[in-house]
């Protein structure tokens, strides 16, 4: 409630008011309500109409769906893969959004992140260094889910410390992978099928590099070392990060995520730079995008992206605002919708993004303890998106570092790796009252052609819509062979 104090003058009968204290008093009150109630920059953006299509949140035991990490989607069986946070467990999906099957300890997976699942059916799965699990590798399992082949980051020299968190593999075979580390090797370490290093892909942009680490009392603390212990179960990335001595300049920058296009484009983010970098199939940088800020169409925290190639747009999850952003292929900035809250269509920290083979948008949603499958009626709300929209070419390049807004940060805004950190590190769910409405969500009496599966309640929270038939991708489009089951 908004209090509203004037300074009142009794002098005998004579009551006297200071109109110079109610005139700021109420241009202050009205401000604060014209902010809560999302009036102001976000005017200008029309409400995206949003349709739920699933809500998931039981795992393959029908437990809760605690902190869903990553998600990746199999175009081809059309299953979502999603990596449960409390169990480290891959738990699968089918195309009626029911889990089916999980995968952990005993098929090679102990501390799993992001992954990709390839037409042949082999399984990427990019897995951490943590209490559980002895070195940072990528577990390659076949169609069965058997272990087929790991390659162990930390027998390759140059990148011992690298951490992965994402993958892409191209139809070549080349594995493109993107993680944590401390070290000067940022950026995308990229391998061959057989998981030889063959060089590092480092966008240069403006950034923090640690120059020198705080070395650490010879005798620590017994509170040190139970706060140490304290972390010990968390992905290391969302560990406090070691204190040291920072330089600000042009270097390389950490990239947090990768993904290809169907033309061999690749697609970065940096978590630390809120832009994304375009990479052409020859890995030649092409442009980048993205405006660091806190306020409609800027990123505060991007931490994954997905590609609607049919729509010509980019979807990109930004985890501090809790919304998802929505640019053309060009990196023209679009429209954006969420925002933090508990309803359908609402993010708690959305972690992970995905599409599916209808273009339905598949979101991590971290501390709802859930993933949402969405339907973006945005054909509806930008129609001119439905034609391809062509990126700029090199005759077009912009330069990382001089484009405009960069550098702009709305004060108060600015999310650095120790708060991302912090915010992962405490299990913030809370039972906040929140009172904002749900967005906008299509009219339900929406004629489409739809197939209605009798599912426990807990599985599903809205009908399940299913519009078209699954496309099925060609599986020699890799030069990878098929792997057979071990016996």
């Amino acid at each position: 409630m908004i209090n509203i104090l004037t300074k009142l003058h009794i002098s005998g009968k004579r009551l006297t008011i200071n109109w110079f204290s109610v005139t700021v008093t109420t241009f202050m009150a009205f401000f604060v309500f014209w902010l809560e109630l999302g009036i102001g920059p976000a005017l200008a953006l029309e409400k995206v109409p949003l349709k739920s299509i699933a809500q998931i949140t039981i795992d393959e035991e029908g437990r809760s769906l605690d902190y869903p990490l990553a998600l990746f989607f199999d175009p081809v069986e059309e299953e979502i893969y999603v990596v449960n946070g409390t169990t480290a467990r891959i738990v699968v999906y089918g195309p009626d959004y029911y889990p089916t099957i999980s995968i952990g300890e005993g098929r090679g997976v102990f501390a799993p992140r992001g992954g990709q699942v390839l037409p042949n059916g082999n399984v990427y799965i990019c897995q951490l260094k943590n209490a559980s699990n002895s070195a940072p590798r990528i577990t390659v399992l076949n169609g069965a889910f058997f272990v087929d082949k790991e390659i162990f980051l930390d027998e390759t020299p140059g990148i011992e410390d690298f951490q992965p968190t994402q993958l892409a593999v191209s139809p070549e075979g080349i594995i493109y992978v993107a993680g944590q580390t401390s070290g000067t090797n940022r950026g995308v370490v990229v391998l061959d099928n057989d998981g030889s290093f063959l060089r590092l892909l480092q966008p240069i942009d403006q950034t923090r590099i640690l120059v020198e680490e705080e070395e650490k009392p010879a005798n620590e603390t017994d509170d040190a070392l139970e706060e140490e212990d304290s972390f010990a179960d968390l992905p290391e990335e969302f560990r406090p990060r070691e204190a040291g001595s920072y330089s600000e300049g042009l270097g390389p920058i950490r990239i947090h995520y990768v993904t290809l296009d169907s033309t061999g484009k690749l697609y970065m983010i940096s978590d630390e730079t809120s832009k994304i970098y375009v990479y052409g199939p020859n890995e030649d940088f092409l442009f980048s995008f993205g405006v660091k800020g806190g306020s409609p169409g800027q990123m505060s925290r991007p931490v994954s992206l997905a590609i609607d190639e049919k729509t010509g747009v980019i979807y990109v999850a930004d985890y501090m605002r809790h919304t998802i952003l929505v640019y053309d292929l060009s990196g023209k900035f679009l429209t954006e919708f969420g925002g933090r809250g508990y309803g359908e269509g609402w993010f708690n920290y959305p972690l992970e993004i995905a599409l599916d083979n209808h273009g339905h948008v598949i979101v991590a949603d971290l501390f709802n303890k859930r993933v949402q499958v969405l339907k973006v009626l945005l054909p509806d709300l930008v129609p001119e998106i439905s034609d391809a929209v062509e990126a700029p070419t090199e005759q077009d390049e912009v330069v990382p570092g001089e484009q405009q807004g960069d550098g702009e940060q709305e004060r108060g805004t600015e999310a650095s790796s120790e708060q991302f950190d912090e915010d992962i590190e405490k299990d913030i769910v809370q039972d906040e009252d929140l009172s904002s409405e749900v967005p906008e969500f299509a009219d339900e009496q929406e004629k489409e052609p739809e197939t209605s599966l009798e599912l426990p309640d807990e599985a599903l929270e809205e009908e399940i819509i299913l519009e078209s038939p699954p496309v099925q991708l060609p599986g020699d489009q890799y030069n990878i062979e098929p792997l057979d089951t071990p016996e």
